[in-house]
């Protein structure tokens, strides 16, 4: 959880990722492809406040079709 991709070129700190936390779900910011599809947002069990993505993959991996992505 809590995924992040800092631009930082000019010393002025800029987050790229979108929803990072998953506390807006995965829906609008996020793509589960392939065996990646078994998703879900779930309830951090030591803070129910933070949210934390529960991805299970359900066969071997391939880079090209079985993976999680979003835009930059």
């Amino acid at each position: 959880d809590d995924i992040s991709v800092i631009e930082d070129p000019d010393g002025a700190r800029r987050e790229l990722i979108q929803n990072g936390t998953f506390s807006s779900g995965t829906v609008r910011y996020w793509r589960m492809l392939g065996t990646h599809s078994h998703f879900k947002v779930v309830d951090d069990p030591e803070n129910p406040k933070n949210k934390a993505l529960h991805l299970k993959a359900t066969g071997s991996t391939q880079h090209i079709s079985n993976h999680a992505e979003t835009t930059l």
